[in-house]
C-alpha cells in the first residue's frame, strides 16, 4: 500500500448526518476555541477538518493539537506550520504516549495525522515529499504498535456447530442456492472459448442460475461503471462479477474441469445419500468459500467496473488491496466485528491510490455480504458458520491465539458432532 495519506482512523464513531446548509455556517466549538486563542493556524485547521473529516465525532481535535504542539515545541522543533520533522515528532509522540490514556493517545495520533494532512492539502507543507511520507511512516508505526498491543490480547473464538447445524445453516446461504442452481444449469458438459471460460450463448443461461440478468454480445456491449436499463450486455464470461467468482471458484475446486473446448462438471455430491451427502455438501460449501475468501486476499486487479476505470485514470497500485482485505476479514472474525463506519470514514482522510484500496475493500464486502459470507450491520462480521475458514485462512498463518470450542474443530475437514 502506499504511504502517502494513511489513516489512523481505527476506533472512530461517525458523527451526526450531515446538517442543513444554513446551519453549516455555524460556528463550531472548535472554531471558537481557536479563533480565542489567536492562532491562525488552529483556526484553519478547525476549518479544515470540519470540512473534510469525522474526526470532530470522535473528540474537540483543537485542544489535543495544542496540546501535541507544545510538548512538539519542547522537543526542539522550531516551526510547525509549514512542516513537522520526523525526528521531533518521534520525542513528541513518544512522550504523550507515556503521559497519556491509551485512548487520548489513540485521538492524537488521529489529530496529529489530521493536521499533517490539512498542512498538505492547504499547500502550506514546504517541506520535502519525502519529509511528508517519513511523518507519515513515524504516525503510522505508533499506531501499528498500539493496534499489536491491542491484537495480542485477542482471542478468536470458533464457536461449536454440530453436524445437522453446519448443514442447515450453509444451505439457507444464497451461496448454497446459487451454487446448486448453477450446477444444475450447467449439466454435464458445455462449450468454452480459448480462454477457458462459457461462450456467449450460454452467458445468459449461467448468469440467470446466478440470479444475474446478462446476454452475451458481439458488439454494444454495456460500458464499465454505467448501470444498464435492461440485461448487462457483456462481450465475455468474465465481465458478469458474480459468474467469474462462481466459475473460477469452482474450476479451483476442480468441480468444473477444463480442456481446450469443453468444461466438464463434477459434482461431489453425486450417488451420496444422509449423512455423506451432507458432509460432502459442507465441505463444498466451505471450500467454496474458502476460495472465494482467498481470491480477494490475493487480490491481483480492481474489483468492479468502476474501478476499472479509475485504474486507466489514476494508475491505481493495488498491491496492498488483499492484504487490507484479509486483515479486515480477520477483524471481522472476532466477537466485536469491525465497525462499517470506521471503514468509511478511513476513506474521508485518505486520496490517491490509498483511497481506491479502501473503496475496493468496502465493493469485496459488499460482494461476499452478497454470498453471505459476511454480514454487514454496523460491524462487519463473519458469520458463526465460516469463523472455522478464516481461522484456518488468516488467523493460524498469523499465529493469533485460537479457541476451538469443539478442538476436532482443528481439522478442517470435520463437519461437526453428529
Amino acid at each position: 500500500m502506499s504511504k502517502k495519506n494513511k489513516s489512523v482512523a481505527k476506533k472512530a464513531k461517525q458523527g451526526h448526518p450531515a446538517r442543513s446548509a444554513k446551519a453549516a455556517k455555524i460556528i463550531s466549538i472548535d472554531e471558537f476555541r481557536a479563533r480565542n486563542s489567536g492562532d491562525e493556524i488552529l483556526t484553519s485547521f478547525a476549518k479544515w477538518i470540519r470540512s473534510n473529516s469525522s474526526l470532530n465525532a470522535m473528540g474537540d481535535p483543537v485542544p489535543a493539537l495544542q496540546k501535541f504542539l507544545t510538548v512538539y515545541s519542547e522537543s526542539g522543533a522550531v516551526d510547525h506550520t509549514a512542516s513537522l520533522f520526523p525526528s521531533s515528532l518521534v520525542a513528541a509522540l513518544s512522550r504523550m504516549q507515556e503521559e497519556c490514556s491509551t485512548a487520548d493517545f489513540e485521538f492524537i495520533l488521529h489529530v496529529v495525522l489530521g493536521y499533517a494532512l490539512f498542512l498538505s492539502a492547504t499547500e502550506r507543507w514546504n517541506a520535502s515529499e519525502e519529509q511528508f511520507d517519513a511523518v507519515q511512516e513515524v504516525i503510522m508505526d505508533f499506531v501499528d504498535e498500539a493496534a499489536d498491543d491491542e491484537f495480542d490480547d485477542r482471542v478468536l473464538v470458533v464457536p461449536a456447530l454440530d453436524q445437522n447445524t453446519t448443514y442447515r445453516t450453509l444451505s439457507q446461504l444464497a451461496l448454497a442456492r446459487r451454487v446448486i442452481a448453477f450446477m444444475q444449469w450447467f449439466g454435464a458438459k458445455r462449450d468454452v472459448t480459448s480462454k477457458g471460460v462459457l461462450t456467449r450463448k450460454d452467458i445468459e443461461g449461467a448468469a440467470a442460475a446466478l440470479d444475474v440478468s446478462a446476454i452475451g454480445v458481439a458488439s454494444n456491449a454495456t460500458p464499465p461503471g454505467v448501470e444498464p436499463e435492461g440485461p448487462l450486455r457483456v462481450s465475455s464470461a468474465v465481465d458478469v462479477q458474480r459468474l467469474d467468482l462462481y466459475w473460477e471458484a469452482l474450476a479451483a475446486l476442480g468441480v468444473i474441469e477444463l480442456s481446450a473446448t469443453k468444461a466438464i462438471l463434477h459434482d461431489p455430491r453425486v450417488g451420496l445419500e444422509g449423512t455423506e451427502y451432507e458432509v460432502m455438501s459442507i465441505a463444498l460449501l466451505r471450500d467454496l468459500a474458502l476460495v472465494i475468501y482467498t481470491r480477494f486476499c490475493n487480490l491481483g486487479q480492481p474489483l468492479d467496473e468502476e474501478f476499472d476505470e479509475l485504474d486507466d485514470e489514476e494508475e491505481f497500485d493495488d498491491s496492498g488491496t488483499g492484504e487490507l482485505i484479509g486483515a479486515l476479514l480477520l477483524e471481522a472474525a472476532y466477537e466485536d466485528g469491525y465497525p462499517v463506519e470506521d471503514l468509511r470514514m478511513v476513506t474521508q482522510t485518505l486520496a490517491g491510490d490509498d483511497q481506491l484500496e479502501i473503496m475496493a475493500a468496502e465493493a469485496a464486502f459488499e460482494i461476499m455480504a452478497a454470498e453471505g459470507l459476511i454480514d454487514i450491520g454496523e460491524n462487519y462480521a463473519i458469520p458463526p458458520v465460516f469463523k472455522k475458514t478464516i481461522a484456518f485462512l488468516l488467523a493460524e498463518p498469523a499465529e493469533c491465539e485460537i479457541e476451538y470450542e469443539d478442538p476436532a474443530d482443528e481439522d478442517i475437514e470435520y463437519a461437526g458432532a453428529h
